[in-house]
């Protein structure tokens, strides 16, 4: 009997051994597999971590240097305007300025007479400027304007040229006897006057350079207020 059972229950074992082998054989690549597997993934992990926290810290990075930029360029454009500012202010002290410096007010006015196709300072036309000089001289700020004229006799061409030597040798008068700066004191020959002038006191009064003396405003305001002598 017990050989009978060998016989029956001997080749069910040697098959459920077959069948656990087969599957252990087939089971353990499989495993080994899945452990590569998780490896893996567990590498992959650790490598888009790794990943994430360099981009993170590069990103922080550029935000960093892109808030500083922004920042640097704000401070830029603050000095730009600001550098704007003090350019109109300066363009606007600097209009005031020129307009300050070509301010002028009438101090005195007078004229000088002169002979027939002369040019030549007579006593009474010396009088007349030594007199100016001493109230130029006693100011600041101060410009003589020199206008020669000629009665209505002769050519164009000529009495232009009589009528600047006229107010030439004013200038010069003023220059050498009363030291007046050259650069203060302009002069031009306005030619002949065409007019209805008939008598010799007429024809007199034309032949002339009138001389004007001016003071800057703001000097003159400065002291006082007081355009005249």
């Amino acid at each position: 009997m017990l050989a009978a059972a060998a016989v029956v229950f001997g080749p069910a074992c040697a098959t459920k051994k077959y069948v656990r082998t087969t599957i252990d054989e087939r089971v353990a690549p499989l495993e080994g597999r899945t452990e590569e597997l998780e490896q893996s993934v567990a590498r992959n992990t650790s490598a888009i971590r790794d990943l994430d926290t360099r981009l993170s810290a590069r990103i922080d990075t550029v935000s960093a240097r892109a808030e500083e930029a922004n920042t640097r360029a704000q401070a830029a454009e603050r000095k730009a305007e600001e550098a704007q500012l003090g350019v109109e202010r300066t363009n606007a002290r600097l209009t005031e300025t020129a307009r300050a410096v070509d301010d002028f007010i009438e101090v005195r006015t007078v004229s000088v007479y002169f002979q027939t196709n002369r040019y030549d300072l007579s006593p009474e036309a010396k009088a007349e400027l030594d007199a100016l000089a001493e109230i130029a001289k006693s100011r600041r700020g101060i410009r003589i304007e020199l206008s020669g004229f000629a009665d209505r006799r002769g050519s164009e061409a000529k009495n232009l040229t009589l009528t600047e030597n006229r107010a030439k040798a004013v200038k010069l008068y003023l220059y050498n006897v009363h030291k007046i700066e050259p650069w203060r004191i302009e002069y031009i020959g306005a030619g002949k006057i065409n007019d209805n002038a008939r008598t010799p006191e007429e024809l007199q009064r034309n032949r002339r350079v009138d001389v004007r003396l001016l003071a800057n405003r703001v000097v003159t305001e400065a002291e006082g207020g007081n355009p005249g002598p």
